[in-house]
């Protein structure tokens, strides 16, 4: 759905980086381990990676880097559902000064329940026409779709199969721009797509 995108587009705003002392951005992924995402938060708040301390150096060390700053952490892509050890991190985060923000994208509704304090937001799919404009963005040189109807009526299937995420779209679009005949993006949409659309 684009969630590291908007993240993305956050975390480089010009108000963010005049608003915080500190910004820090680290990609958590499939595992969630506190001192290696302490280590994380450190490298990325100072430039350098912590060499092999332990778990109370770890958090002195981070306390250390956050104290008295306003600091902006977004903890990118979080698949954990462990509320205890959400706890643990929040613990080590709770030196910085008031203001301090921590953004989180995941996946998962009940991710979102756990870490939030405010509402969560829910990025919604394209609607049909912003993702069919995308479509032909990636896939057709300038006015092509139209002198190839039998393609454009396929890739509007394929555009249907996208369910409006913005990267599967761009994804299957970059495939078919090299794509030229209906055989072959048949074969896409009744094969390859599905590899393409399960990771969104």
């Amino acid at each position: 759905m684009g969630k590291t995108t908007l993240a993305l587009y956050v975390y480089n705003d010009k108000r963010v980086l005049g608003y915080f002392d500190l910004k820090m951005w680290v990609c958590v992924s499939d595992v969630f381990d506190v001192k290696k995402i302490t280590e994380k938060i450190i490298e990325s708040a100072t430039g350098k990676k912590p060499e092999n301390l332990e778990m109370d150096n770890l958090q002195n060390k981070l306390c250390e880097e956050l104290s008295q700053k306003k600091y902006l952490l977004v903890l990118d892509d979080v698949w954990n559902e462990d509320e205890e050890k959400w706890c643990k991190l929040k613990r080590i985060l709770m030196s910085g000064s008031k203001g301090s923000k921590v953004v989180i994208t995941t996946r998962t509704k009940l991710i979102a329940k756990i870490t939030s304090t405010i509402s969560p937001y829910y990025l919604q799919g394209l609607s049909e026409k912003q993702s069919w404009s995308l479509f032909k963005q990636m896939t057709f040189t300038n006015g092509e779709e139209t002198s190839k109807p039998n393609l454009e009526a396929i890739g509007m299937d394929i555009v249907r199969k996208c369910c409006g995420v913005p990267l599967a779209i761009k994804a299957i679009g970059r495939i078919l721009y090299f794509k030229e005949t209906e055989d072959e993006w048949l074969y896409i949409k009744d094969r390859e797509l599905t590899n393409v659309t399960r990771g969104k």
